[in-house]
């Protein structure tokens, strides 16, 4: 009897699980201060031709592109996947959104095999930042 439950079971349990998962996609909202430093961090595999690259240009007066750098993970072999950190600063209070699309340069016409976007709301100094300076979430 315990075997045949076993599959319904863990059918439940990755049902339950995937719920509480945001859809691929989704905005993922960020807070800042005007005048912080934030940085947003993507899971990238260069090696399969593959980069992040901002869809549009985010709102010019609340926040600012700075640099964008690929980090592979420590102690991983070659072509392994790391990160890609890109760095901004918040500017002024105000709302921005940073569109992100994973994909081939050399492919412009193909759909992007990713896309990430996050919803930045700056604040005045002072007043939405952690403890570490980190953004956190709103």
């Amino acid at each position: 009897m315990l075997r045949r439950l076993a599959p319904s079971l863990a059918a439940l349990v990755l049902v339950a699980a995937c719920r509480h998962q945001p859809p691929p996609g989704t905005p993922r909202p960020l807070a800042a201060q005007a005048g912080m430093r934030f940085t947003v961090t993507l899971e990238s595999s260069p090696s399969t031709g593959y980069r992040w690259y901002l869809a549009a240009q985010p709102n010019p007066a609340v926040v600012r592109v700075v640099s964008s750098e690929y980090r592979q993970a420590p102690a991983q072999s070659v072509g392994a996947p790391g990160d890609e950190v890109w760095t901004f600063d918040a500017l002024a209070p105000g709302t921005a959104t940073l569109a992100f699309e994973y994909k081939r340069p050399w492919n412009a016409d193909a759909p992007p095999a990713k896309f990430q976007t996050f919803d930045v709301r700056v604040s005045p100094a002072g007043k939405a930042a952690s403890a570490s300076g980190a953004p956190v979430p709103y």
